[in-house]
């Protein structure tokens, strides 16, 4: 699942058409015009264009995603730092952190999980 996640099956599916694409072009032009044809750009197989494809289409769906799903808001409360004098025995001053209750309300209606 991780491996789909950060596009390892795009990668792995470039490696074989690839490697397919240098055995079919060696068989006619020899091994070294045959990884230049391959890597070139202006060559590609059924299958590259099939990932080239595939890999937009995802991105698509995963920028559609980002801007329409779910939207979280960070509320920081604001907090106060009230510094002292040093405690007797210690040499630097204490400090204390304080939030203030937050005032706010959830949003009406409440979010509900992205199906």
């Amino acid at each position: 699942m991780l491996a789909c996640l950060v596009g390892l099956h795009w990668v792995l599916l470039q490696a074989f058409a690839w490697t397919g694409m240098i055995v079919r072009y060696s068989r006619d032009f020899g091994v070294r015009r045959a990884i230049v044809m391959t890597f070139d750009g202006e060559h590609p197989c059924p299958l590259c264009l099939a990932i080239k494809a595939g890999r937009a289409t995802e991105k698509e769906r995963s920028e559609q995603q980002f801007v329409s799903g779910v939207h979280l808001e960070a509320v920081l409360a604001p907090a106060a730092l009230a510094v002292g004098h040093a405690a007797p025995g210690r040499s630097h001053p204490s400090f204390a952190l304080r939030a203030a209750a937050r005032s706010l309300s959830p949003p009406k209606p409440r979010p509900r999980a992205a199906s």
